[in-house]
């Protein structure tokens, strides 16, 4: 047992010759990786050879020290006015046309 960084990326990588892993046709046996004491990866069957990757893998962002912008003033509300717009019968009432003023 031995001690590594968390921030890194492990490969652990199990390998029997014989192509039979460690279980089922050949005897009940079995591996287990725990990384930060948490389980990883329990197994058993396999061919040749079985990798599992443990730690920090894969493309994560680094951290940055860098100062965020401050946050800026909240935004005003404003009251808009919203008003229905006349339906085209509402505009034909409404209107002062020739024939409307001859009819009166």
């Amino acid at each position: 047992l031995e001690c590594v960084p968390r921030r890194e990326c492990y490969e652990f990588k199990i390998m029997d010759s014989g192509g039979d892993g460690l279980c089922c046709d050949h005897g009940d046996g079995n591996y287990k990786v725990d990384f930060d004491e948490q389980l990883v990866k329990v197994g058993a069957a396999f061919y040749n050879d079985e990798v599992v990757e443990v730690g920090v893998c894969g493309e994560t962002a680094a951290p940055t020290k860098a100062e965020t912008a401050s946050p800026t003033i909240a935004p005003t509300i404003k009251t808009v006015k919203i008003t229905k717009a006349p339906t085209p019968a509402e505009e034909l009432n409404t209107g002062d046309s020739k024939e409307e003023s001859a009819v009166k």
